[in-house]
């Protein structure tokens, strides 16, 4: 077996690992509190842990090869999820949680180089299309398995099997070599290189703008769908779940294929509907969908309110996919290759960063506004980035012009 394909195998394994914790987590914390708050602060404080993989990861490259960091951190996914099964305080499984974000974000970080290392420029796109369909199916699997794995067997011998899928990634890192060479001491700054070129240029403060209003979406959608599911947990499942047994964790992991799914659909059609040349349809479709969708899960409990939100999370997630295709197409299009690379890494540590407080202020926000107005609220605010997507579209299309 090649390098790629052991690589490959090990980060099949590993997302498998990640994707039931996600669930597994919720479901303890939710079963031990009861409360809405701490099961969405659950959701924010994995997002304050992506913070910490963009300050340390120019430290630990420079320091250690990255095959080194990719075990070590399984390795602590593997430790920090089998504790899991012995703690009942709150405020631990909360360390818990950030713990397994920040290695899962550094781990996904160091494989992305690798992949550049072991794929040659001929098989690139074959391999990534394939890496991208497994990577999909395990999205949508997971949160089923766990969902199906907590009612019949425990949570907590959940984490058990996510410990192995983290020992089992290990093993196969373990027969990997020729992993790349360690970053140069004087390239660790570059991380934050690009950040005085997006403030200065239009175009890539525009682009960082829409990358941020994205984000809105996301975690909005996140904290208060976590939120609202939570409160009204008791209800849902006494409106639909007669005459079978509908537990919370089957709610949660039903959201979460649900989005899955529709990130996928989203991404097909996408790819049917989007050309270059349409870019401008394409922004101003996917946050006309995200707006519809955020009004649908605004909507007043009812009998017919699961559907609603069934509907708007397809629609949100739908609207995500070609925002998220027409942004990066974007960015290709108009970023200037030789800074490219510090554009990306500045930009991506800016909109984690804007994220994990987002997430915060959002958890302050809903008891003091409640989930529909915000709901409501933030359909207007996807409404309005439309202003912003068409400067960036009049961009790609005066460059498309000069060509």
């Amino acid at each position: 077996m090649e390098n790629k394909n052991r690589l490959l195998s090990s980060d099949i394994i590993s997302i498998f690992g990640t994707g039931i914790s996600e669930i597994a987590l919720l479901s303890l914390v939710y079963s031990i509190t009861k409360s809405e708050i701490d099961t969405s602060l659950m959701v924010s404080i994995r997002l304050t842990a992506s913070i910490l993989v963009f300050v340390v990861i120019g430290w630990l490259t420079a320091r250690f090869n990255m095959r080194a960091i990719c075990i070590s951190s399984d390795l602590f996914r593997a430790v920090t999820i089998f504790l899991a099964v012995f703690v009942n305080n709150i405020y631990l499984l909360f360390f818990i949680s950030f713990l397994l974000s920040f290695f899962s974000g550094l781990n996904i970080s160091i494989r992305s180089v690798a992949y550049q290392v072991f794929i040659s420029s001929e098989e690139r796109v074959a391999f990534i299309s394939k890496q991208q369909f497994y990577y999909g199916l395990l999205s949508i699997s997971s949160p089923l398995i766990a969902g199906f794995l907590i009612n019949m067997i425990s949570i907590r011998f959940l984490f058990l099997i996510e410990s192995m899928c983290f020992i089992l990634s290990i093993i196969f890192l373990l027969f990997i070599s020729d992993w790349g060479t360690k970053i140069k001491e004087k390239d660790i700054s570059m991380k934050y290189g690009g950040l005085e070129y997006i403030i200065k240029n239009n175009t890539q403060r525009n682009i960082l703008l829409f990358r941020i209003s994205i984000l809105t979406a996301m975690v909005s959608y996140q904290v208060i769908s976590t939120y609202i599911v939570t409160s009204n947990y008791t209800t849902i499942s006494f409106l639909f779940s007669r005459p079978y047994s509908f537990s919370f964790s089957d709610l949660i992991a039903y959201f979460s294929f649900l989005a899955s799914v529709s990130m996928l659909f989203g991404s097909y059609l996408s790819g049917c509907y989007f050309t270059i040349s349409r870019i401008k349809k394409s922004f101003f479709l996917g946050s006309l969908l995200i707006a519809i969708g955020s009004i649908l899960w605004a909507m007043p409990l009812s009998r017919v309110v699961l559907l609603y939100y069934t509907l708007g999370t397809m629609l949100i997630f739908i609207g995500l996919s070609f925002l998220r295709i027409s942004l990066y197409t974007s960015g290709q299009e108009l970023t200037p290759e030789k800074y490219f690379a510090r554009i990306i890494s500045s930009s991506d540590a800016i909109s984690r960063s804007y994220q994990s407080a987002f997430g915060i202020i959002i958890i302050w926000l809903i008891p003091l506004l409640g989930s529909s107005v915000l709901f409501v609220f933030f359909a207007m605010c996807s409404l309005s980035s439309v202003f912003v997507a068409n400067k960036i579209s009049a961009d790609v299309e005066n460059k498309l012009t000069l060509k």
